[in-house]
């Protein structure tokens, strides 16, 4: 998430926090099929009802909503064309290897654009 935060504060100046909160259900969504079992222990957790990672994504959404913050990249400014910049730097980013997930460029691209169409149906 971070990685694909960075190059969104530094060439277009979105504020970093902002930038994770946008992005953070694409990724949960992109990474569920190996984090699953801890977001189903966070749901449980955060008593949401239904143990599992899509009850996570939903309850981050609502509460997106209820803050205030953009569903989508497209919200923010940001175009397709602008994905041909980011995606290099993101995959790049240092903070990629962290992802639970390991992420190429084309992981990053399918990722921007999911967030910039405002789907999360990974």
């Amino acid at each position: 998430m971070h990685a694909l935060s960075h190059p969104l504060s530094s060439r277009h100046g979105i504020h970093h926090g902002l930038a994770n909160a946008v992005l953070m259900p694409y990724v949960l969504a992109f990474n569920m099929p190996v984090i699953e079992t801890k977001l189903a222990a966070l749901a449980r957790y955060l008593d949401l009802g239904e143990s599992s990672g899509q009850a996570v994504i939903d309850w981050l959404v609502d509460l997106r909503e209820q803050c205030d913050i953009p569903h989508s990249l497209a919200s923010l400014g940001i175009t397709e064309a602008d994905i041909a910049t980011l995606a290099p730097l993101a995959a790049a980013d240092i903070t990629a290897v962290e992802n639970p997930i390991a992420v190429s460029e084309r992981d990053m691209v399918a990722l921007y654009r999911a967030a910039l169409a405002g789907d999360i149906s990974h």
